[in-house]
């Protein structure tokens, strides 16, 4: 999709972090008017992008805003090359769509995948009225403390294939997190099969949803929520989730620049997915997991059932023992408890 003025003007004072460009010279190379670029930048002001205007210099951007916004996921994409190379090509993050609020991104997006929209569309919500996770439950999703985010992707893979998708992108968040947080590799760990945890509580959930051509057995769409706890919010975490979930603020001791992690989100996604039928990248993610020789329950019938777990397999699915010596290969279960010790 063709860059607005705005996205333009963005890009440039983030190409150049550290230099005053003046309103005549932005417009000299944009090919626009000045009043153009004065438009651009008051925009970029009230999506809460600090740029600083000198008399007698120009414009420059002095950080980064704390507010999730289409030009701002743009101006960082932009400055990762894998895209550029792919002009005519549908890539992940190819048309965004930020919404201040919405009921549910996951929802949005199954719709639109439903409409014919094609793959590598990207949904953002600021907040979430009815987020979603896994078997129904509802997700903690407060305006501006959260990234909450739905891509749809109608990749050609087989069923067997697609079940791996949810493992991918929540080992693609992690390697985007530590990235962009400048930590070791393996800092962000994996409760099987959706849930990122650092320092010991859940930071992340992913949720996947999928529409299958049975027949054909090949999958028709995807679509992979993410759901991040960037900072807590004002009032805290709800009392169900106190002791159980934690921000990247306050994990890491720092903010990170959501509009560089959801651009960081999209690009690892963009360079993997590709990889899913070679599942080599399997191996990353069996090593950031914490399950692996604990004690957990599962839900069985409608009881809860203890079991250890043996290992995850290549495939994804869970390995795990029963106390009378059977051995299952799970694809998807509730786990109830788990020893967190480590």
């Amino acid at each position: 999709m063709p860059e607005s003025i705005r996205d333009q003007v963005l890009r440039l004072l983030m190409d150049n972090p550290n230099a005053s460009i003046s309103g005549s010279g932005l417009a000299s190379r944009l090919h626009v008017t000045r009043s153009a670029v004065w438009k651009a930048v008051e925009g970029l002001r009230k999506d809460g992008f600090p740029i600083e205007a000198v008399t007698n210099r120009g414009y420059r951007l002095a950080g980064e805003s704390g507010k999730i916004s289409e030009g701002g996921i743009r101006a960082v994409l932009q400055s990762l090359s894998h895209l550029t190379k792919k002009e005519n090509e549908l890539w992940i993050g190819w048309d965004i769509q930020v919404l201040d609020s919405a009921v549910s991104t996951n929802s949005l997006a199954k719709q639109e995948a439903q409409k014919g929209a094609e793959h590598g569309k990207v949904i953002i919500a600021r907040e979430q009225l009815g987020g979603r996770g896994r078997s129904g439950r509802t997700f903690f999703s407060p305006k501006d403390t959260g990234l909450y985010l739905s891509v749809i992707l109608r990749p050609e893979y087989s069923l067997e294939d697609s079940f791996r998708l949810t493992a991918w992108a929540a080992l693609c968040v992690a390697k985007a997190i530590e990235h962009i947080a400048e930590v070791p590799e393996g800092t962000v760990q994996i409760k099987w099969i959706n849930d990122l945890f650092l320092d010991g509580k859940k930071v992340c959930g992913i949720l996947t949803e999928a529409s299958m051509d049975l027949e054909m057995r090949r999958l028709e769409y995807a679509v992979i929520g993410v759901g991040l706890n960037l900072s807590v919010p004002a009032q805290g975490f709800p009392p169900e989730l106190q002791g159980k979930a934690i921000s990247l603020e306050e994990a890491l001791g720092k903010k990170i620049p959501p509009n560089t992690l959801i651009a960081a989100i999209l690009t690892e996604m963009e360079n993997s997915l590709a990889e899913i039928p070679e599942p080599g990248w399997m191996e990353d993610y069996r090593r950031r997991s914490f399950l692996t020789g604990k004690e957990i329950e599962i839900l069985r019938d409608g009881e809860w059932c203890r079991c250890s777990v043996l290992d995850i397999g290549m495939d994804g699915k869970l390995e795990i023992l029963f106390p009378d010596g059977k051995k299952e290969k799970l694809v998807s279960a509730e786990i109830r408890k788990f020893d967190s010790n480590r």
